[in-house]
């Protein structure tokens, strides 16, 4: 249990990657998990798990009241799609349950794709007619019954296409699901995809935009906080603002693996040349050499180039 729950931070707080599309899958293993822990034979893990239960039960027993969008998400995953919410449904409310919130989860998606459509449709629309009237004119030069027949052709293909569009979330629905990939890019999929399914497209990157957890966006304010307490309030402002950048640029995977960040770490690193760190060192050296040893940057003092 202690795996798994330490493990479920790690992958829903993440701040780079899509976490959306993760959240039933995850909910549906700790209720797997408690169910499991609760048949143990150790007493003592039995009553963590009841009382785990109860916490679950408290925010997560009724999945009707659940926001939908976080399981219309796992529909939009290619891997998953309603099959998986589905099977998890019938799992964790048994069939009868399952099948009619799968029906619900499946209503939500298409009213999103009516309004999206509305907004959206009339891209497609016009993109149809520019097809027509360029045919049209490619055509004047034919005879007139050959002309009409063309005429009526393209009619009879922007009808069909009006009705492939309306029943894009079924074919969608109806490709078989893509096969199980550890790293998996679902955004990736979806932007090669973007022309086959336009509308569902548009609900996708709104949708799997949604973080499910703030987590990350709170460590952002508490960063400044475990720099600056009560035993370290004496830093100036601009050696703060440099230790927090410092650290953030060294735990940053990305500075490291793309070029193209390399001017902006050249400027950073000019920008913290600049501040008056002697005075610091000179009003308190232990303070500031403590700040940096604790944040995990013993480079930072190669960067900032402190004389001794």
């Amino acid at each position: 249990m202690w795996l798994l729950v330490s493990a479920l931070p790690l992958r829903i707080s993440a701040s780079k990657t899509v976490t959306a599309n993760l959240f039933c899958t995850q909910l549906a293993l700790i209720h797997n998990q408690l169910k499991e822990f609760a048949r143990s034979e150790d007493d003592s893990l039995v009553d963590m798990a009841r009382r785990m239960q109860l916490k679950y039960d408290k925010y997560w027993a009724n999945l009707k009241d659940v926001n939908r969008l976080l399981f219309v998400a796992a529909a939009l995953d290619p891997q998953l799609k309603l099959g998986w919410l589905r099977f998890l449904f019938s799992k964790t409310l048994g069939k009868e349950e399952g099948r009619a919130m799968t029906d619900l989860v499946r209503g939500t998606l298409e009213q999103l794709f009516t309004e999206y459509n509305i907004v959206y449709g009339n891209d497609n629309t016009s993109r149809r007619q520019r097809t027509a009237s360029e045919a049209g004119g490619s055509s004047s030069t034919a005879s007139g019954t050959e002309e009409r027949m063309w005429n009526e052709y393209m009619s009879f293909m922007e009808e069909d296409d009006v009705i492939e569009t309306t029943s894009e979330v079924d074919r969608y629905l109806m490709e078989p699901p893509q096969p199980r990939v550890e790293d998996f890019d679902i955004l990736a999929w979806w932007k090669v995809n973007q022309f086959k399914f336009p509308i569902l497209a548009r609900i996708a990157r709104d949708v799997l935009a949604i973080p499910i957890t703030t987590v990350p966006s709170e460590s952002v304010f508490s960063t400044g906080g475990r720099v600056l307490d009560a035993f370290r309030s004496s830093l100036a402002p601009r050696t703060v603002e440099g230790l927090i950048c410092a650290q953030n640029w060294l735990q940053s995977a990305s500075i490291h693996e793309d070029a193209e960040c390399e001017p902006e770490i050249g400027g950073g690193t000019e920008y913290l040349e600049s501040y008056n760190v002697e005075k610091d060192m000179t009003n308190n050296p232990t303070q500031l050499m403590s700040i940096i040893s604790v944040s995990n940057m013993d480079s930072v003092t190669q960067t900032l180039d402190v004389d001794d």
